[in-house]
């Protein structure tokens, strides 16, 4: 939880922590009985995607932005009760025409990373076009950075990385009208040079794919998540939900 300024140690007014899970999509899709390990480690099918969102809003989450996250951990902005950040990579578009219904229909909003170098202007390429993520985006969805072309980021040099991370910025914010201030490490790949180039972009955090549940000031641009897979029943989606 975020402590108050008045009950606040040095040591905590320094590096503030708040408990939010943030969960990690990847597929939203129906897979064959015969998938491999793969597709059923980065999918999850759109029944229980549903059944998952139903569970939240009965026990009472509330979906934030990592722009209300990055308040909280860098200014002790007040979050919600039983805060959860929903976060769906890529930019496939199963996003607008699945996952974006659901979450309509049940009140929370998601946060799609998406790279403009495979954003379309034409429905059916695989992936979304800018006119469905300005229609997300107006009814409150989060869109934010996935890099410009998604590549593995510690294989390039500090200028390409630095390219990747501006450029997406620039053209999102110039394409979506609204601000970027969060970033998505392609393959969860990041290094210190990365980080440098986030901090000089603008970008305020970033989120990784190693899981956890407390986010700390401290690691604004190493935030987990925890990833949700087509083998994981209501249950175990709770335990993943569930801070320990």
């Amino acid at each position: 939880m975020l402590c108050s300024v008045t009950g606040c140690t040095e040591r905590q007014m320094t590096d503030r922590s708040a408990v939010v899970p943030i969960l990690m999509y990847h597929h939203i899709n129906d897979l064959p009985a015969n998938a491999d390990e793969g597709a059923r480690t980065w999918t999850v099918s759109a029944s229980e995607f549903n059944r998952q969102m139903n569970w939240l809003v009965e026990h009472h989450y509330h979906s934030i932005t990592f722009a209300q996250l990055a308040d909280a951990l860098e200014r002790g902005e007040r979050l919600p009760e039983k805060p959860i950040i929903l976060t769906f990579d890529d930019g496939w578009d199963i996003g607008y025409g699945v996952v974006f219904p659901i979450l309509k229909r049940v009140g929370l909003s998601g946060t799609f990373f998406v790279y403009p170098g495979a954003i379309g202007e034409n429905p059916g390429s695989g992936y979304l076009t800018w006119g469905q993520l300005l229609e997300m985006s107006a009814a409150g969805m989060d869109i934010q950075a996935h890099s410009m072309t998604h590549p593995h980021m510690r294989g390039l040099s500090a200028e390409a990385q630095r390219r990747e991370i501006v450029d997406a910025r620039a053209i999102l914010e110039r394409r979506l009208n609204r601000q970027i201030v969060a970033f998505a490490y392609p393959f969860g790949e990041y290094s210190d040079s990365t980080i440098a180039s986030l901090r000089d972009a603008g970008y305020r955090c970033a989120a990784g794919i190693e899981p956890g549940y407390t986010q700390r000031r401290s690691d604004l641009f190493r935030l987990s998540r925890t990833r949700i897979s087509y083998g994981d029943t209501l249950d175990t989606f709770k335990e993943r939900v569930t801070a320990p």
